[in-house]
């Protein structure tokens, strides 16, 4: 997977990031692990979340998944647009 460097930081990243929006909303939080690990295994080292991701759940299954990875992932998130309150 191609890497890009992250400005004068030293750190680089990936060119092809994960979109988190799909995590904890359609399925279960082991699916979701499951999927990120996916991501993981292909390659892939950024991921973007935001509090309004998964009924606001995006956010804690993305951390839980960084805890095993932490030094080699990057993330960016969004604020101002707060979770769904009720699930569908």
């Amino acid at each position: 997977m191609a890497q890009i460097p992250l400005g004068d930081t030293g750190r680089t990243t990936t060119r092809l990031g994960f979109g988190c929006s799909s995590l904890m909303g359609a399925m279960g939080r082991r699916a979701s692990l499951a999927i990120l690990e996916s991501a993981y295994d292909a390659g892939i080292r950024h991921f973007d979340v935001a509090p309004m991701y998964g009924y606001g759940e995006a956010e804690g299954c993305l951390g839980e998944f960084l805890q095993r990875h932490r030094h080699q992932i990057t993330v960016t998130t969004k604020y101002g647009i707060p979770p769904q309150k009720n699930r569908p």
